[in-house]
């Protein structure tokens, strides 16, 4: 074949075998539109890999982020059943050392009963 000659050209895909274009004109031309082609490739590759990685970055920004936040909830959530504790008021207090009282003299009684009765 010629330089000059028209030639159909059907490129099909290494993995698929599927065409990936089809043209009609010189093998010259053909190596400029299948350069051409390559490098507008090339560069979409390197477009979405740069989004990629950006996705990347931001999604373990987010779950770092996340974490964080949780770890507030929790800390949140623990001071606020340490507030929610009803305070000891001036009756239990109250309460609370009647009951030692109580506990004092009952002990005191059962001694002075077990005396008694060794006697």
């Amino acid at each position: 074949m010629t330089q000059n000659s028209i030639e159909s050209v059907t490129y099909k895909c290494h993995s698929c075998n599927l065409p990936l274009a089809s043209w009609s004109c010189s093998s010259a031309s053909v190596n400029i539109v299948v350069q051409s082609q390559l490098v507008k490739m090339q560069a979409e590759n390197a477009q979405e890999w740069a989004m990629r990685e950006k996705l990347s970055s931001e999604k373990l920004a987010l779950e770092r982020e996340n974490k964080r936040m949780r770890n507030e909830i929790t800390r949140l959530d623990d001071e606020l059943h340490v507030r929610s504790r009803p305070p000891a008021t001036a009756i239990d207090i109250d309460v609370k050392t009647l009951q030692d009282e109580l506990a004092a003299k009952t002990k005191v009684f059962c001694l002075v009963c077990y005396v008694s009765h060794v006697r």
